[in-house]
């Protein structure tokens, strides 16, 4: 996936930056009493990630710095967000 970074009157940086994607365990079972079914779900997270700056030029010659977010490892984790 790319990302264009920018800033008013400054270079525009095209750069691939990572996500996560990918198929995890779900399910959802019947049970014989109330709540009537019970369910599982995994989800493809972010488990570890780093910070990047990128330089732009601008048309002043002055450089801006952008902070940009990359993914590093993903992995299958519970679907509930705490």
């Amino acid at each position: 996936m790319d990302k264009r970074i920018s800033h008013p009157g400054c270079t525009t940086v095209t750069i691939p930056v990572t996500v996560c994607r990918g198929n995890c365990k779900s399910s959802s079972r019947p049970l014989m009493d109330k709540p009537w079914f019970t369910t599982s779900c995994e989800c493809c997270r972010r488990t570890d990630d780093e910070l990047r700056t990128v330089e732009l030029v601008c048309s002043d010659g002055a450089t801006i710095e952008k902070t940009v977010a990359f993914v590093q490892d993903c992995k299958c984790q519970s679907c509930n967000i705490s």
